[in-house]
């Protein structure tokens, strides 16, 4: 499973089912699409993602009391899945 430092379980849980979803269910696949994920979000929130680490929480509830449209976030989950699954240049993390 994907290695999650801090996420809670229902991020962790919601996270899975997106990435299932597209058909990935290997776990180290799941790692990779969680890093590409993880790059994602630095880039679009880097301030957010800084301060979730720095507290130890949540980033996808740091994500909901921030109220971002998280439309755009689940989309790039669901593109790195597929990115990954089809071993696409740069996929890997």
């Amino acid at each position: 499973m994907p290695a999650f430092r801090y996420v809670c379980q229902a991020h962790h849980e919601r996270f899975i089912e997106v990435v299932e979803g597209e058909g990935c269910r290997d776990p180290e696949a799941m790692e990779q699409v969680r890093r590409l994920l993880l790059a994602w979000l630095s880039e679009r929130y880097p301030r957010l993602v800084l301060d979730s680490y720095n507290n130890e929480s949540c980033v996808g509830c740091a994500l909901n009391a921030a109220c971002i449209d998280l439309t755009d976030m689940y989309a790039a989950i669901r593109s790195g899945a597929r990115r990954v699954i089809a071993g696409e240049p740069g996929a890997a993390a």
